[in-house]
């Protein structure tokens, strides 16, 4: 189970037809729980810079329409948001810092 999920999950205040980026994928605990919050209509964007997660990201997610993956630093989220034209668009933002096991 992820780390504090009942704590992100209220903080985040999902929105069923939100969008949402998870900058700290791992391995998508808490992407799947912002998931099943999500109606057909909202939108996940994960990110990670670790190849092995993001391997993880697309045997979980690939079929799913409402997610986006992304192979990148959450460093880079500035100029992400704009290549995607996100600005003024994201509801949410989920960084999990903690050390990687």
């Amino acid at each position: 189970m992820p780390v504090l999920l009942p704590e992100a999950l209220e903080a985040m205040k999902i929105k069923a037809n939100g969008t949402y980026i998870d900058c700290t994928f791992g391995r998508g605990g808490h992407s799947q729980a912002f998931l099943s919050q999500l109606s057909t209509q909202g939108q996940l964007l994960v990110l990670d810079q670790d190849i092995s997660a993001i391997k993880i990201a697309e045997e979980k997610f690939s079929t799913d329409k409402r997610v986006t993956i992304i192979h990148e630093s959450f460093a880079n989220l500035s100029m992400l948001g704009e290549s995607k034209n996100l600005n003024e668009k994201v509801d949410g933002i989920f960084f999990d810092l903690g050390v990687s096991s």
